[in-house]
């Protein structure tokens, strides 16, 4: 069955709208010195008496080079169809691509814009939790250990499971970044983690906001609520 939402995964097979008329149902692979690009052709006339005749296959070839994880059968396949749908053929991709990332570029820009003010912002807006109040060994069953540790200089790492420590540095109100990556000063790239406590002042829950690359950090994962903390 073919998804009718165009430029979706469908089945194995991605399938995008060339023209208002010509589809392309295609998939991709690659082996050892190797990259392929299988396609088929697919066409969809208007009915008769309105609306539109199930998508007709009108051309299929399959491209393949002598590189690995190559951008060639894709070039090719799009200046092949473009042959086919009588289209002009594309000059320049990258180019094309450039453009079309246009927008999320801008969005992408807009979203740094908002962190670097909330940054900024949470300068004046400190933890009601202490570093001692922080620091321990905390665990939860399916989770496994969360180990925070105060440095001499007053900051503070994290290891997750007995993973490398890594930096833990304040974003704004409990709100910390997890530094994912510590040869990076770009504080956008650190995990967003916000800690939660009870009327005593103890810790008893964190949150990450960006669960998709906290999926990346620990494979045992499942929910964006990731820790119940209990302290050894």
């Amino acid at each position: 069955m073919l998804n009718q939402l165009f430029g979706t995964y469908t089945l194995g097979w991605w399938l995008e709208q060339l023209t208002t008329d010509i589809f392309l149902l295609h998939h991709g692979g690659n082996t050892k010195g190797f990259t392929a690009e299988n396609v088929i052709v697919l066409q969809q006339l208007p009915c008769m008496f309105g609306g539109t005749l199930p998508l007709k296959p009108v051309a299929g070839f399959t491209t393949l080079t002598n590189q690995h994880g190559s951008m060639a059968p894709t070039i090719l396949t799009l200046q092949i169809a473009s042959l086919l749908a009588q289209l002009p053929i594309i000059s320049n991709l990258n180019e094309l691509q450039w453009k079309e990332m246009a927008p999320m570029r801008a969005a992408q820009a807009e979203r740094l814009r908002k962190f670097q003010q909330m940054l900024s912002d949470g300068k004046h807006q400190p933890s009601k939790f202490t570093t001692v109040q922080l620091v321990g060994v905390h665990k939860y069953n399916a989770y496994g250990e969360v180990n925070i540790t105060a440095l001499p200089d007053g900051n503070m790492t994290m290891s997750l499971n007995g993973q490398t420590s890594h930096g833990l540095r304040h974003f704004w109100n409990d709100t910390f970044g997890y530094e994912l990556d510590g040869a990076s000063k770009n504080r956008a790239s650190d995990l967003p983690m916000t800690f939660f406590g009870n009327t005593k002042g103890k810790v008893t829950r964190m949150e990450s906001t960006s669960h998709w690359r906290l999926l990346w950090h620990l494979s045992s994962l499942t929910r964006c609520q990731i820790l119940g903390l209990v302290e050894l």
